[in-house]
């Protein structure tokens, strides 16, 4: 009986092991995405200051 409390239980630690290493794969992947996103976000915003200033110029 304890043996199999014992198999249970080392079987519960290996799951959570794994739950927690996809948490931390998907932590990563989603702090990658967000990473990109940032700097496609930076690039967009500077592309839009130029675009204005370009504007800015032909006014003139």
């Amino acid at each position: 009986m304890s043996a199999q409390i014992a198999d249970l239980q080392q079987e519960t630690v290996y799951q959570q092991q794994g739950y927690l290493y996809e948490s931390e794969e998907d932590y990563e992947k989603l702090q990658k995405k967000k990473h990109a996103l940032m700097a496609k976000e930076d690039e967009l915003y500077y592309q839009k200051l130029n675009l204005s200033r370009e504007e800015q110029t032909h006014e003139h």
